[in-house]
């Protein structure tokens, strides 16, 4: 296997180097920063009034900051020092964080729709359509948590039950990794039976301790 497909501890899961891949996230935040920072200045110092859009263009910049530093936690998968729950936090908090800049960039411009155009009805029922609907499956998926028979919201932060579906996906990354490292070696004390201990090798380092991961059928169904 060539040296080019081997994972090392400064390069991500995409081969990305973690310097190349923080300087996207640098840019990304940056660019459109400097664009919400000249909306504000002339808004608030030239025209000498701000309206709503204007802190909500701000706050999109602030959650995609916050999604790009979440997303270069992710080259903490080839630290062997590093916990499957700690992994597993940054995931799940990503996966809540990565639709949040995405849907308020697009708030200023609704907003706008709604200043200029809303004498139109089929924009102005449009633009609050296209604000209010995409919360629904936010708003649907925390209260099926807050609800659900297991303890689910305790499943993402603790070492004792995690969600099903997380695991697999941890364990999946961890396999493929391992499998791909031209270093690897057999797994130590590993249980093929999901939810029993293993210590999984990655380049020859023993890498995390799956250690009282119990994870069942109910916490499954309760996320």
């Amino acid at each position: 296997m060539a040296a080019a497909d081997t994972p090392r501890e400064d390069v991500l899961t995409t081969y990305v180097s973690s310097e190349a891949f923080l300087a996207a996230v640098v840019i990304i935040v940056a660019t459109p920063g400097l664009m919400v920072i000249v909306r504000l200045w002339s808004n608030i110092y030239l025209r000498k009034r701000h309206f709503l859009d204007d802190y909500f263009a701000a706050f999109a910049v602030i959650l995609l900051a916050t999604a790009g530093g979440l997303y270069y936690q992710l080259r903490a998968i080839n630290d062997p020092t590093v916990s499957i729950t700690t992994l597993g936090r940054v995931i799940s908090t990503i996966s809540f964080f990565a639709f949040l800049p995405v849907h308020f960039s697009k708030v200023p411009i609704l907003i706008l729709y709604l200043r200029v155009f809303g004498v139109h009805k089929v924009v102005k029922v449009v633009s609050w359509i296209l604000l209010v609907v995409p919360f629904v499956p936010i708003i649907e998926s925390s209260i099926a948590i807050m609800v659900g028979c297991g303890p689910a919201l305790r499943a993402f932060w603790t070492k004792h039950v995690m969600e099903l579906s997380l695991y697999s996906r941890l364990h999946s990354i961890l396999t493929a990794m391992r499998s791909r490292s031209k270093t690897s070696q057999p797994s130590v004390g590993s249980k093929d039976a999901l939810g029993t201990s293993s210590e999984h090798t990655i380049d020859g380092h023993s890498h995390v301790e799956i250690g009282e991961v119990k994870t069942t059928a109910d916490a499954a169904h309760a996320v």
